[in-house]
């Protein structure tokens, strides 16, 4: 579990650097109390079983997620007791209720001033040398 700067800031740069991850995030720490096992959440984000569970042990290993065997699954939830939850949460949640806030890509380049080529001399659409 993270407790001085250094490691919150290794512990951040973990959390958003894949789709799959992101997806685990919005199912387990968005909302408050959720708790999935990995097939669950597999089928509930669409992403393959072996992708969610490499991020649930990823996220468990930074201490975001801790885990539980209820019979013959392990149950994952948002560890109440990792330092960055409730701003996560909160992140998570704003993304959830506003996604019109945030661009995308396609608007991003629809936004993007035009640039305009020079025209073409004739020695060069010829193929002429000097």
């Amino acid at each position: 579990m993270p407790t001085d700067n250094a490691e919150l800031e290794a512990a951040l740069e973990g959390l958003f650097s894949s789709r799959v991850r992101v997806k685990v995030l919005i199912k387990l720490v968005a909302p408050a109390g959720a708790r999935y096992h990995a097939r669950e959440l597999a089928k509930q984000t669409g992403e393959h079983f072996n992708s969610v569970w490499q991020e649930l042990k990823h996220l468990e290993s930074l201490g975001l997620l801790a885990s539980e065997k209820v019979g013959n699954q392990l149950q994952y939830w948002a560890n109440p007791a990792f330092p960055l939850l409730p701003e996560l949460r909160r992140l998570l949640q704003r993304v959830l209720t506003q996604p019109s806030s945030w661009p995308t890509a396609t608007t991003a380049r629809l936004k993007a001033p035009a640039v305009r080529a020079a025209p073409a001399t004739a020695p060069f659409v010829v193929g002429e040398t000097d």
